[in-house]
């Protein structure tokens, strides 16, 4: 069996879409991006103390990366940003989307939720986030190693 750690959903007659991944892994471009290191980058940037980065569903390119990013003082801009990714990133890891939010939501041990940021986090700008809106992503998908013959 092989485990891609793809999310698909199944329709009545047994047909699979994809519709995301199971794990944190971003696919942008063809290329496996960690969020993490996306991130990373970003805790250099002295004016921002919070930062999660999170794939976006985006037609050309499978998934866009978005950073969602909480300043210090709010004096840092997009092109700011962008920037900064650019000198220390490859192209196909630079952030699409930047959005500044006043606050990540964060566990009672104060990490940082990414499923919730996942859920709540889109705002504006990213194009249409949710590919399958009559499809709730929790209960109707399936690993794909679930749905696999042995």
């Amino acid at each position: 069996m092989l485990c891609t750690h793809d999310l698909f959903r199944h329709d009545d007659e047994g047909f699979l879409y994809f519709v995301g991944r199971s794990d944190d892994i971003i696919k942008s471009r063809g290329e496996k991006v960690s969020p993490r290191e996306v991130e990373n980058v970003l805790y250099e940037m002295p004016e921002i103390v919070e930062a999660a980065v999170i794939g976006v569903p985006d037609a050309i390119l499978g998934q866009a990366i978005k950073a969602l990013v909480v300043t210090q003082h709010g004096d840092v801009t997009e092109k700011d940003v962008l920037r900064h990714c650019r000198a220390k990133l490859e192209d196909y890891m630079v952030p699409k989307f930047v959005e500044f939010v006043d606050q990540l939501p964060k566990s009672a041990n104060g990490k940082i939720q990414k499923p919730a940021v996942e859920r709540e986090g889109v705002g504006a700008g990213t194009g249409d986030r949710n590919l399958f809106p009559s499809l709730s992503f929790e209960s109707s998908c399936v690993p794909v190693n679930n749905v696999c013959a042995k």
